[in-house]
């Protein structure tokens, strides 16, 4: 395998590390590519030092891998493209999985954000606590937006595993989506709570925080 599409891998794999259990399908997705070339490419990865296979087939990084992965991440920064905020986070002797857990979830937000999607889990997840189960029609409902729209929207966020949509229509928030939501949610009401103590009234606060958030 070729120097930079091992690297590529590290990098993927590091990061998909940090927010847990890594397996080949998170991979596929993440880089785009399909299953059966991951497969190849992780048995080679293995073959040479960087991977280990656990028993379940999920893979975690060798020292001589994490090692890589993480001047690959260091390169990224280097070239001004994303993931720069969790390597600040990573520092070798200041290492705190927390904060680094914090660090990706809020990069995943700023792709949301630039996606102009993490309302729809925000909704997601504030009408998960009112209703036993939450379809794509409820979102849009809730945020009155066209049915087609939603869905469209929820094909991403479940291809870069925010969601899980069943064929009955039901949207799930994975452990990313949720984490994702809540920060989304936080800054949303910190918004609210700011502009009701400038004197607008709590639907007039609400409105402003809204549009706010939909603003490019």
């Amino acid at each position: 395998m070729r120097e930079q599409k091992i690297k590529e891998y590290l990098r993927t794999i590091y990061v998909l590390q940090m927010n847990g259990v890594v397996r080949g399908a998170y991979v596929a997705r993440e880089m785009n590519v399909t299953k059966p070339t991951v497969s190849v490419a992780l048995r080679s990865l293995v073959e040479d030092g960087y991977l280990i296979m656990e028993p379940d087939h999920s893979v975690r990084l060798t020292e001589l891998g994490r090692g890589l992965g993480h001047e690959a991440m260091r390169e990224t920064v280097d070239k001004g493209r994303d993931y720069h905020h969790i390597v600040k986070s990573l520092e070798e002797d200041k290492l705190d999985p927390e904060a680094a857990r914090e660090a990706l979830a809020r990069q995943r937000l700023r792709w949301l954000q630039k996606e102009r999607a993490e309302d729809i889990l925000e909704a997601i997840w504030i009408l998960s606590k009112r209703y036993y189960c939450v379809r794509g029609v409820d979102v849009a409902h809730y945020l009155k937006r066209p049915v087609s729209t939603i869905r469209s929207k929820l094909k991403r966020l479940e291809h870069n595993q925010y969601v899980v949509c069943g064929e009955d229509g039901v949207a799930e928030l994975t452990d990313a989506g949720l984490e994702a939501a809540r920060l989304s949610y936080e800054g949303h009401a910190a918004l609210r709570q700011r502009l009701q103590a400038e004197g607008l009234s709590a639907d007039d606060a609400e409105q402003e925080a809204c549009t706010a958030k939909e603003r490019p």
